[in-house]
């Protein structure tokens, strides 16, 4: 007597139906957010978090950021600090 290898080839019965189209969904899916989270965990990119037409990856650094590091250091002067930064809060 002949044993039935269906549990072994599902495809020689039409094993794989409609699971099929349930799982390309699924893998695209987790591809499409391995990609997110990859670039986010590499690159510091976020899909919601824009700067304009700044640099989107690494740590970014507003004019304003960077000013008042100088300032701190000491690199600044009291009234130029002034100026500058009210010039660049006015834009």
């Amino acid at each position: 007597m002949m044993m039935s290898h269906a549990w072994m080839f599902p495809m020689m019965n039409g094993g794989f139906g409609w699971w099929n189209f349930m799982m390309i969904p699924f893998f695209l899916f987790m591809f499409i957010f391995a990609l997110m989270w990859l670039g986010h965990m590499f690159f510091g990119w976020n899909p919601r978090h824009h700067h304009g037409d700044a640099h989107h990856y690494g740590n970014y650094k507003s004019a304003l950021e960077i000013l008042d590091e100088e300032y701190a250091k000491g690199n600044v002067s009291d009234e130029d600090y002034k100026t500058r930064k009210a010039n660049l809060l006015d834009h």
